[in-house]
């Protein structure tokens, strides 16, 4: 029999004990597992927590209703593996939920398909019917579970190889019109601190990353107001009145 020592290391859910033959042993066992996994390497190590953090992952990651009922060679079979593995495991949390989610509806629709079948213009016309943001995500998602498959050779070719999308550019930000600028006037009155801040990005011409405010902003409270123009703007116009000193507070 062993004997279990107090651990030493403090990540969650590990432990270590000395087994029979004198060697010092580490293990993890998140809760809700059923086994616990070892723990390779010194504490710290690349290695080490390589595989804790899998080990995390893993317990993460619920099971997979049907999946003793998937079909050999299947799409869905295919997801199944590919959701166990390091390659999907190792991803950053917010990544696999997002690439989870793609998998799930790719799934929902060919899941019964078999994998070895799916061919490029396959990937090429369900790419084309999404919109340009959605469609990286989706190629990206696609690519990952083929790159493992291909690894695992479960297929021979990697069928989203080479295929490109445009660059999407995001949306042009709106210019205010005059009028515009006058029903924000109108809103905010002089004095207010909104109004302040307006003056300060339209009449000084600073970017709304160089409009500081201090902790508190609050007048009498100790807070300030920073404004720096970019240096390599020549244009310095007059500001107009409006009505407020530095503070923000009305001219008396």
């Amino acid at each position: 029999m062993g004997r279990s020592r107090v651990t030493r290391f403090r990540l969650k859910y590990c432990h270590e004990f000395i087994d029979r033959t004198g060697k010092l042993r580490r293990y993890v066992r998140p809760p809700g597992t059923k086994h616990a996994t070892a723990l390779p390497g010194a504490p710290g190590s690349a290695e080490f927590m390589r595989s804790y953090h899998a080990a995390l992952a893993a317990a993460e990651t619920p099971a997979e209703v049907g999946a003793a009922r998937t079909l050999r060679g299947s799409v869905s079979a295919a997801i199944v593996r590919y959701y166990r593995d390091l390659t999907f495991l190792g991803l950053a949390p917010g990544t696999r939920k997002m690439r989870r989610a793609i998998l799930e509806q790719f799934r929902a629709s060919y899941g019964d398909r078999q994998i070895a079948g799916l061919q490029r213009v396959h990937i090429v016309n369900l790419l084309g019917s999404k919109k340009p943001f959605a469609a990286r995500n989706w190629l990206k998602a696609l690519r990952g579970l083929m790159q493992f498959l291909v690894a695992t050779e479960h297929r021979i070719d990697d069928p989203t190889a080479g295929i490109r999308l445009p660059k999407v550019r995001a949306g042009e930000i709106h210019s205010w019109t005059e009028s515009e600028i006058a029903q924000y006037e109108a809103r905010h009155l002089v004095g207010t601190r909104a109004r302040l801040a307006f003056a300060l990005l339209v009449y000084s011409t600073t970017s709304l990353r160089r409009c500081r405010y201090g902790a508190a902003a609050h007048p009498g409270r100790g807070g300030h107001r920073e404004a720096a123009q970019d240096r390599s703007d020549t244009r310095n116009p007059d500001p107009p009145d409006t009505g407020a000193n530095p503070r923000g507070e009305p001219k008396r």
